[in-house]
């Protein structure tokens, strides 16, 4: 089974979005961000380890004001927010 993950990195929280390969939501989880956003991502992929092999991630997309701490050369999607609403 592969995997879709989207993040939503704001000013407060980061929240993320796995479905898998019929469009079935697997996991919706947030993060309050107290130090840094990098921290709150790296929380929520933690426990993506969980449910999910980071291997079976096939695509991956993120939105939101902090959406430049993804490095660009992961090569993931890079949403607008409101683009992100209507795609949703």
């Amino acid at each position: 089974m592969t995997f879709s993950l989207g993040l939503d990195i704001g000013s407060v929280r980061v929240k993320l979005a796995l479905i898998d390969d019929t469009d079935k939501v697997i996991q919706l989880d947030s993060e309050k961000i107290t130090s840094n956003p990098t921290a709150a991502v790296n929380s929520l992929i933690a426990r993506l380890g969980e449910k999910v092999s980071l291997e079976q991630i096939v695509s991956a997309g993120v939105s939101g004001s902090g959406k430049g701490i993804i490095p660009k050369e992961l090569n993931w999607a890079d949403y607008s927010s409101p683009l992100s609403i209507a795609a949703g």
